[in-house]
């Protein structure tokens, strides 16, 4: 659609379920992940007007997924951890998997998102104790190597699916208590100096417009969710779309 919420186009339409659509750094591409081929869910590829879909993945469980800026690679969770492959499904990577504490926790990682630098990836990383509770965290992970680390740590509340700012300076997420609401926040990109954009409702998966002036996000205020946008400050709050249905699984 265009970015005031009209001329709203189907891209996709097939039997099966497509989400979490990506755009290129160029605009020609959109990645997106389906499960028309079985398996759990791969990446596929299209041109920007739903033309030439292909299958770029063949290993299944594949799930969110993010382009590195120069276009060459893309970023996905899979099962409990993050991989990158090549643009053209070649060179597959695992920078992480799932880990265990066996006094405590175990730690899985999900919702990539690139530094616009393209030397590292932040995204979530999900403690679940033994008695099932859980408590997320935003991570981040040098691409040249060495160790992954947590860039939140707010034993009170959770940080999740992340989306790094054009100029690398903030990170925008999903803030939330237990058993209250989530919110959109930004903070910097060292994890500090958070700040809650939204109150109304429960809000989340915020994702950064190209020039970093303005977020999109999905909204539950209205009794559904749909697309929001707002500027970068929280101010001009503006919805999208009226669909009286669920509007997706991603604002990004």
């Amino acid at each position: 659609m265009n970015a005031d919420g009209s001329g709203v186009t189907p891209l996709t339409n097939d039997a099966s379920v497509d989400l979490f659509p990506a755009w290129s750094p160029d605009g020609k591409k959109i990645a997106f992940l389906s499960d028309r081929g079985g398996g759990g869910g791969d990446i596929w590829i299209m041109n920007a007007d739903g033309s030439g879909i292909a299958r770029l993945t063949a290993i299944g469980h594949v799930g969110k997924l993010a382009w590195s800026p120069d276009g060459k690679q893309l970023a996905f969770d899979r099962d409990t951890g993050i991989w990158t492959v090549d643009a053209d499904g070649t060179h597959f990577g695992e920078l992480n998997s799932r880990q265990c504490d066996p006094s405590s926790t175990c730690t899985s990682f999900s919702w990539p998102t690139w530094n616009p630098n393209g030397r590292t990836i932040a995204f979530e990383g999900t403690d679940t104790d033994y008695q099932g509770q859980t408590q997320a965290d935003i991570w981040g992970i040098p691409l040249s190597g060495g160790s992954q680390s947590r860039i939140t740590s707010t034993p009170s509340r959770s940080e999740a699916k992340p989306d790094w700012s054009p100029g690398a300076a903030k990170i925008a997420l999903e803030s939330f208590a237990p058993f209250a609401s989530s919110q959109v926040w930004t903070m910097s990109a060292n994890g500090l100096d958070g700040v809650q954009l939204t109150s109304d409702g429960s809000n989340g998966e915020p994702a950064w417009s190209p020039d970093g002036t303005r977020i999109a996000f999905a909204s539950y205020r209205d009794g559904n969710f749909e697309l929001y946008v707002m500027n970068a400050d929280g101010s001009g709050q503006t919805n999208l779309t009226r669909n009286g249905a669920p509007a997706g699984e991603d604002s990004s």
